[in-house]
Order: C-alpha cells, then structure tokens, then sequence
C-alpha cells in the first residue's frame, strides 16, 4: 500500500492487514510538507490533487506502533528507495 497513511486513521487496518500476511515490511517517508509536495509532483498522479488536498492528510512523522517502520528520509533518489525495497523483498 502507498499513500499518506494516517497511523490513527489506518493503523489497525495495516495491523490487521500485517497479522495475515505471510511477510509485510513497512516504509515510511520521514519528509517535511515542502519535501512530500516535491515528491508528489514527481508522480504520475501529481496533477490529480495538489497541497491543498494534501495539507488536511499530512501529519509529519507518524509512526505505526505495532511496527518498527523502515523510515526514509528526504537524501534518496527514488530509484535508490525502489531498489532498498526491492532488495530486502527479495532477501
């Protein structure tokens, strides 16, 4: 799953989702609201909604608390994060 992801919100469906799964990693972006605009804007969907739909959905750093998250900062390109997943889902 992919997505702004409120713990609050979506925290016991992700535990519920995790507890029947055969494996489940989870990342999570460790960005400032500048720095998810500017990831945004890279992704096909960008033109879909924009920082004002954006703004009522993020929350910073928000972590699970079933869960120790992969945390991801702002310094990795976006191939080197699909390449850090790919790897450890390989493993």
């Amino acid at each position: 799953m992919e997505g702004i992801l409120s713990a609050r919100r979506y925290g016991s469906m992700l535990e519920h989702l995790a507890a029947r799964a055969e494996r489940a990693w989870f990342y999570a972006f460790d960005l400032s609201f500048p720095g998810t605009l500017d990831r945004h804007a890279q992704r096909p969907k960008a033109k879909e909604f924009g920082a004002e739909e954006m703004r009522g959905w993020y929350h910073g750093w928000d972590p699970l608390s079933f869960v120790a998250e992969t945390r991801i900062d702002a310094t990795p390109a976006v191939t080197d994060i699909v390449d850090t997943i790919y790897t450890s889902l390989i493993r």
